[in-house]
């Protein structure tokens, strides 16, 4: 309360000066430049040392997004909410971002390759609040103007959302053409291994989902290739990760945990927290399967203290809803509880949504628990949950786990 009546204060000394304009267009164009920065970078380290910048200086950024909306300034705002667009969607502020690029749009019509990456944006923020009317809609218009003014990488960008999009509503057919068409486009262009690469690991993740883990396989392995022989490290220790995933699909547990290995060691030795937390995620879920909860629950909460490193909130519910389960196995009827109501409530903030197969087998099991307590011990325990902020929530989860706020 005290710094807003500050800066207040300030603002009105400033207006007084007739210095205010100036000064803030100059504090616009300071912020511009710094979120600007996120274009040079290439590393996951390097990405989070300057997200921990923009975490410091969130009221200063916010405010010249206000100053730049307040004067109409469509083409520094754009800019900024683009160069801030995966900053929103790691910290969990996919809603504002949304809205703050929807504004910028709708100011200004003007067909330019600025405004194809604020579509582009938009669409994936969309994706992010599960508001699948706007993914489809800013993903569409982005691809026609990309396609338009000839802006490949933002084809293929949206050409890959339709095709997750379509895939999500059923459309296999349509998302399938979307996939071939991004593969195709990739390859006209001369695509480098990484964008080749990736449009050919979404197809496997489609053909994989479709039951298809031949073809699944085929292309990760494709992929794999061309990462190792551009000597991409990171990117062949996600094809490895995802090859483990269509092992696991297919019942072989053996190679999924050897490959899940494999990426994690990769991970670990590049630096990079993401991937790692990812592996790590991973093979609580085989121990899970195994029924060796005591290692599920290391490895989750291994996975977690990651995520609360890096301030990566978006992937946290569904770790907290794998140490539910885990809960929810041991007879810890109360902590699952709260467990799985302070992942809601992230969810809910962040507007995600589970994986629809994995959330319906926990909302099943957290129904068997209510029924083995009272209606008010159960009713208890999730609100417990339900009403912790994000950090105390993963604070809980990291504790012992017979621990209970509700004891």
């Amino acid at each position: 309360a005290m710094l807003g009546i500050m800066r207040e204060y300030a603002a009105g000394r400033l207006a007084d000066t007739g210095e205010s304009a100036r000064t803030r267009r100059a504090h616009a164009a300071y912020y511009l430049v710094l979120a600007g920065e996120t274009t040079h970078l290439s590393t996951e380290s390097q990405f989070e040392t300057l997200y921990d910048r923009f975490d410091q200086e969130l009221g200063n950024l916010r405010a010249a997004l206000d100053w730049l909306a307040d004067t109409r300034n469509t083409e520094w705002g754009m800019k900024l909410c683009n160069s801030l667009g995966h900053y929103w969607l790691r910290r969990g502020y996919a809603a504002e971002g949304f809205e703050r690029t929807v504004r910028f749009l709708g100011m200004s019509h003007e067909q330019t390759e600025l405004r194809v990456w604020s579509l582009c944006w938009a669409g994936d923020l969309a994706v992010n609040m599960n508001r699948p009317g706007d993914v489809d809609l800013y993903h569409r218009q982005g691809l026609a103007l990309a396609r338009k003014l000839g802006v490949v990488p933002a084809v293929l960008r949206g050409l890959n959302s339709l095709a997750v999009q379509t895939q999500q509503a059923g459309d296999f057919e349509a998302s399938r053409g979307f996939h071939e068409e991004a593969i195709k486009v990739a390859r006209d262009a001369g695509g480098s291994p990484a964008i080749v690469g990736g449009m050919l690991s979404n197809y496997a993740d489609f053909a994989m989902r479709r039951g298809d883990y031949d073809l699944a396989q085929r292309l990760h392995e494709e992929t794999a290739e061309l990462f190792r022989a551009a000597g991409d490290q990171a990117a062949l220790a996600w094809s490895l990760n995802h090859q483990g995933d269509v092992a696991r699909r297919r019942g072989d547990t053996g190679t999924a945990e050897r490959l899940y290995d494999e990426s994690l060691s990769m991970f670990r030795g590049l630096g990079e927290r993401v991937g790692a937390a990812a592996c790590l995620y991973d093979l609580a879920g085989i121990a899970i399967d195994a029924g060796d909860y005591a290692t599920a629950e290391k490895l989750n909460r291994e996975a977690l203290t990651l995520y609360r490193e890096l301030g990566h909130r978006i992937d946290a519910p569904r770790v907290l809803e794998a140490l539910s389960r885990c809960a929810l196995k041991t007879g810890a009827l109360e902590r699952a509880l709260t467990l799985a109501g302070s992942a809601a409530a992230i969810r809910k903030a962040l507007s995600s949504r589970g994986q629809d197969a994995t959330q319906a087998e926990l909302d099943r099991s957290l129904d068997v628990a209510r029924q083995e307590m009272s209606s008010a011990q159960a009713a208890v325990s999730w609100m417990s949950g339900w009403e912790m902020s994000p950090d105390d929530a993963i604070t809980f989860a990291l504790g012992e786990p017979g621990a209970n706020p509700t004891a």
